[in-house]
């Protein structure tokens, strides 16, 4: 070996962190010491760097490229909750009493609506007119620019002797 190489090499063994200051995760108690005991350089860190550190850092949070949806899941006992008193931001104030009569009254519908579910909730009640559009469908989404629509230029369309069709 060049004795070069060797300098350099004993200068880097000089600049190794500690593990303590390391942005991974380390182990502690007793699996640090077991750790320390079998590692050939205790000092050194466990070969993970931060971002290929599967310990809290799993990969929806360091890909920051896509937007990951966050799923919410409601039971039809929280739907029919929704629907008779409302939510937080719109509450209905002729349902819901008031003080520990509505925490028992919230307690109830919850236990009414998984006991019978959301067809017995329209079926009874009839409260289906408030939220569902005249025919018992469900609302459409708003169309909030109706007058947009999309372009095409000749280059990105097909000329007339392709028999095809092209919806926009």
């Amino acid at each position: 070996m060049r004795p070069t190489r060797v300098l350099s090499a004993a200068k880097a063994a000089g600049n190794v962190v500690p593990v303590t200051e390391k942005y991974t995760l380390q182990s502690y108690g007793i699996w640090e010491r077991i750790r320390r005991m079998l590692s050939v350089d205790p000092n050194r860190s466990t070969v993970t760097i931060p971002a290929g550190d599967i310990a809290d850092n799993p990969y929806w949070k360091r890909d920051v490229r896509r937007n990951y949806p966050q799923p919410s899941v409601l039971s039809q006992a929280d739907v029919v909750g929704l629907l008779t008193v409302g939510s937080k931001a719109e509450p209905n104030e002729q349902a819901l009493l008031s003080g520990d009569a509505g925490k028992q009254q919230l307690v109830q519908i919850k236990q009414e609506g998984e006991s019978r579910g959301l067809a017995a909730f329209y079926a009874e009640k009839g409260n289906g007119a408030r939220v569902l559009g005249p025919n018992g469908l469900p609302p459409l989404p708003a169309n909030l620019n109706r007058a947009a629509k999309y372009p095409k230029s000749e280059e990105q369309s097909y000329p007339s002797r392709y028999q095809c069709r092209t919806f926009v």
